[in-house]
């Protein structure tokens, strides 16, 4: 009996199990299976490196191929740190999950020309706290990247280009953003300029002025601060040195733009008037970049007047000081005022009705009637009695005496 007999037999046995991996080694020499490469690399920026808080700013990501062939399966991935909220706009098919952006499954072309890259960006708002600073990685990709592994991420050194660093191709450098802040605070005080205080306290119808001082404190420069001092109800508008930067109808003072460490003072000439309202109170409107510290954006400052300074004597011997018998602020105060003055023995000496002036006839110590005192009008020294007529809400008259010193 003649049995079968195959010489191949042992033969494919022998390639089944162990002649694979040499065959795999022929066709890649020859040029049949080829290990797609693609030396990936990828950047960031931020259009708006010093952004306030509270605005939008755009990241973007180019990604670029060297080759030498089209890669596939690129994944991006962004981690936003608590610096920012609000995701907005993310472009190129990513996607957001909390503050991670994803952009998987990308096709990266050779980069042979600009504009070849891949482009990505994303919008976010920054927010008051929180880090800002930002970096972005491929974290994956089907074909080899020659100098660069997407599997390590940041802070470890792939070995891959020759370099002993911890700075891959495959991840970019940190994006440095600074976000504006200052802390601008306020200041006011109050001079009075009365020169006949009564235990500290002013008379209304003297002139007060309000000194407000605006500060940014730091770190950074601010721009369009403004202030807002309406005078209250207490007070009479005189005068200011704030150049036409202070509008009196609205209260309002455009301090402009402060850089960090630098003041602006206004000051505020005002006469104290009737109303019962002396508290004025200055604050900070508006500063555009982020103020980490509100309790010093207003301040206050008030007085305690007492009634009208009437003075009890004068002197008209043209020294320029107290030479008529005037009463601060009455014109303002009491804009229709009527005086009378009489010798002791009734005489009218002196009589003037202001009729809404604001520079009054004073008596200056001379008749202005028909009384003569030896053929001259110059009434000698002496006591003399008034009487004052506001002729303004029902206030009735008051009187008294005042001495006239030659």
């Amino acid at each position: 009996m003649v049995k079968n007999y195959s010489p191949f037999k042992n033969f494919r046995i022998i390639f089944t199990k162990s002649s694979f991996l040499l065959l795999a080694y022929l066709c890649l020499s020859v040029g049949m299976i080829h290990a797609q490469t693609s030396d990936l690399s990828i950047t960031k920026t931020v259009n708006n490196a010093t952004p306030n808080v509270g605005d939008q700013i755009m990241f973007t990501i180019t990604v670029s191929n060297a080759g030498p062939d089209i890669a596939t399966g690129v994944t991006i991935r962004d981690v936003l740190p608590s610096g920012y909220s609000g995701l907005t706009s993310i472009s190129g098919g990513g996607s957001s999950t909390g503050s991670t952006v994803l952009w998987p499954g990308l096709t990266i072309p050779v980069t042979n020309s600009p504009g070849d890259e891949i482009v990505l960006t994303l919008m976010a708002t920054v927010a008051a706290t929180g880090e800002y600073n930002n970096r972005a990685e491929i974290i994956a990709s089907d074909n080899i990247d020659p100098d660069s592994d997407p599997s390590l991420s940041f802070d470890t050194d792939d070995g891959r280009d020759g370099t002993p660093d911890l700075i891959d191709d495959d991840e970019t450098g940190l994006v440095i953003v600074s976000p504006t802040i200052a802390d601008v605070s306020i200041t006011k005080e109050v001079e009075l300029l009365d020169a006949n205080l009564i235990n500290g306290r002013p008379h209304q119808g003297t002139n007060v002025i309000f000194t407000i001082t605006v500060t940014n404190n730091g770190p950074s420069d601010t721009q369009n601060v403004s202030v807002l001092d309406q005078l209250p109800a207490g007070y009479i508008y005189v005068s200011d040195d704030g150049f036409g930067d202070y509008d009196t109808a609205s209260g309002v003072w455009t301090v402009g733009d402060l850089v960090d460490g630098a003041s602006s003072t206004l000051t505020i000439t005002a006469v104290i008037g009737l109303e019962d309202d002396y508290v004025n109170t200055a604050e900070i409107t508006n500063s555009d970049s982020f103020d980490p510290d509100l309790t010093n954006n207003q301040d206050s400052a008030s007085i305690d007047p007492i009634d009208v300074f009437i003075p009890q004597a004068f002197s008209p011997n043209d020294d320029s000081v107290n030479d008529t018998f005037e009463i601060p602020g009455l014109a303002l105060l009491y804009p229709d005022f009527k005086i009378e003055i009489f010798t002791r023995w009734g005489n009218k000496v002196f009589e003037y009705e202001n009729r809404g002036r604001t520079s009054p006839q004073w008596w200056d110590g001379f008749s202005n009637g028909n009384l003569n005192f030896n053929g001259s009008k110059q009434v000698p020294s002496g006591t003399y009695y008034y009487i004052l007529y506001f002729n303004q809400d029902n206030i009735a008259p008051i009187s008294n005496w005042v001495y006239l010193n030659r």
